[in-house]
């Protein structure tokens, strides 16, 4: 085995504190053999070094001679077992950064996908021909036969599309149900419908101000009902 790799991460972090803490009884020798055996694990695989004195002489700009003399003490601050030499603190150093990295990574695929997802609503919203909301609204046709209306007694005569509604809204509220029985109580059932029925259509990026837009430019039908 050879020199390391390149560094998975270039940027070694060191707390300054707990590193002149635990080393304050070293040499200024000691201390360039031990920072030099750091850097060369952290940019290893794995973040650990072989139990091997001729290369780790070679880590530490030393003769064999005179690494086997500094071996002793450098080693109190390593775990040395199974043919390695592993530091507990930087290999925690190299899990969190690792994570971090691909957290950070994580969240920029997930803003590409949602950038990719208004760009691709925008686009067919273009092709459509709207450009204004007059424009949409003359555009849009509906198909009011699969919006539900109210029986003489207020119940509601197609359950599928009330059940499917909440299915559309679930991805943005806990509650889609008390959502829109919101909605119905404050605008009227078939304004709610009609509302939830556009966004359908036009399928925005943000489904629930979507339909609150329309509701509020439509104005409230029926007297509010304290929730």
């Amino acid at each position: 085995m050879g020199w390391p790799l390149m560094a998975e991460f270039p940027a070694l972090p060191l707390w300054t504190d707990a590193y002149l803490g635990d080393t304050a009884h070293l040499t200024t020798i000691e201390h360039g053999a031990y920072f030099l055996l750091l850097m060369t694990a952290w940019r290893s695989k794995d973040t650990r070094l072989p139990d091997d004195d001729r290369l780790l002489a070679r880590y530490t700009r030393c003769t064999v001679g005179q690494w086997k003399r500094l071996r002793p003490i450098i080693a109190q601050f390593f775990i040395v077992e199974n043919g390695f030499w592993t530091q507990g603190r930087l290999t925690d150093e190299a899990v969190a950064v690792r994570q971090k990295r691909d957290a950070a990574a994580a969240n920029g695929r997930a803003s590409a996908l949602k950038r990719k997802g208004r760009h691709s609503a925008k686009r067919e919203q273009s092709v459509s021909g709207a450009s204004t909301d007059g424009q949409r609204e003359s555009n849009l046709t509906i198909n009011h036969s699969h919006i539900p209306l109210s029986n003489d007694n207020g119940g509601e005569t197609d359950v599928a599309f009330w059940d499917a509604s909440k299915a559309y809204l679930s991805g943005e509220s806990k509650n889609p149900g008390a959502l829109i029985g919101k909605w119905c109580r404050d605008y009227g059932k078939l304004e709610a419908a009609e509302a939830i029925t556009r966004a359908q259509v036009e399928r925005p990026a943000q489904r629930i101000p979507f339909v609150e837009a329309i509701l509020r430019k439509k104005g409230r039908t029926q007297p509010a009902v304290p929730l």
